[in-house]
């Protein structure tokens, strides 16, 4: 089974939870928390992967393995 990955993103007033390659986001968030939280949650449940952070500057802030989910 192949990771999930997911982006936590600055979009304009809000963080997004988005995936590679989409423009759409999976969901808009208040607050970078919040949108890691959601990540978490959403990799997790899919099997595990990672979360990539970026910053408002664009830069990466941080890589988070998420472990998945046990049977």
């Amino acid at each position: 089974m192949s990771e999930t990955a997911m982006h936590i993103v600055p979009q304009e007033q809000h963080w997004a939870l988005t995936r590679p390659g989409h423009k759409t986001p999976v969901s808009l968030h208040e607050s970078r928390k919040e949108a890691v939280e959601a990540g978490h949650r959403a990799v997790h449940e899919s099997g595990g992967g990672h979360l990539l952070v970026l910053g408002r500057d664009g830069l990466i802030r941080d890589r988070i393995h998420v472990m998945p989910v046990d049977d």
